[in-house]
C-alpha cells in the first residue's frame, strides 16, 4: 500500500489529495468484507456441525431402540418351547404386543425419513448460501482487479507524458 502511495505521489503532476484516502478506504472495505465472509462461513460450519451432532445422537438412540427390540424378539424366539403351552391364553396378548412393536418401528422409520429430509433441506440451504457467498467474493475480487488495472493504466499514461 505504501509503495502504491509513493508511486502515485512520485509521478510528475501532483495527485489530488482524495486519491490516497479513497484507496485506503477501498482496501479497508474489501478486508472487512473478507473477514465478514470468513466469519459467516465459520458460523455456518459450526451450526451445521451442531445439527449433524444432534442428528447423530438421535440416530444413535434409534439404533439402541432397534437393538433392544431385536434382543427382545430373540428372547421370545428362544423361549418359544415354553410358550407353546400358553399359546392359547397368551395368543391375543402376543398379537397386541406385535402390533405395538410394528407401530413403534413404523414411527421410528418415519422419524428417520423426516430427519433425512431435514438434513437434505439443510444441505441445500447451506449449499446455496456458500454458492452465493463465493459469487459475491469473486465479484468483489473482479472489481478490485479491474480497479487496480484502471489505476495502473492511468499511472502509465501519466509517466509517458
Amino acid at each position: 500500500m505504501y509503495t502504491l502511495m509513493l508511486i502515485l505521489q512520485g509521478g510528475g503532476d501532483p495527485m489530488p489529495a482524495w486519491v490516497g484516502p479513497t484507496i485506503a478506504i477501498s482496501v479497508a472495505i474489501v478486508a472487512v468484507a473478507c473477514v465478514v465472509a470468513f466469519v459467516a462461513a465459520t458460523l455456518a460450519a459450526v451450526a451445521l456441525r451442531h445439527r449433524l451432532d444432534a442428528m447423530s445422537d438421535n440416530l444413535s438412540g434409534l439404533r439402541q431402540d432397534v437393538a433392544g427390540v431385536l434382543e427382545g424378539a430373540r428372547r421370545v424366539t428362544e423361549e418359544g418351547e415354553s410358550m407353546v403351552a400358553m399359546l392359547k391364553d397368551e395368543g391375543e396378548a402376543y398379537i397386541t404386543t406385535s402390533r405395538r412393536f410394528r407401530k413403534r418401528l413404523d414411527h421410528g422409520i418415519d422419524r428417520f425419513s423426516e430427519r433425512a429430509a431435514d438434513l437434505d433441506a439443510l444441505y441445500e440451504v447451506v449449499h446455496e448460501e456458500v454458492e452465493d457467498t463465493a459469487l459475491r467474493f469473486a465479484s468483489a475480487l473482479r472489481t478490485a482487479r479491474l480497479s487496480t488495472g484502471i489505476i495502473a493504466k492511468v499511472l502509465r499514461r501519466r509517466r509517458r507524458r
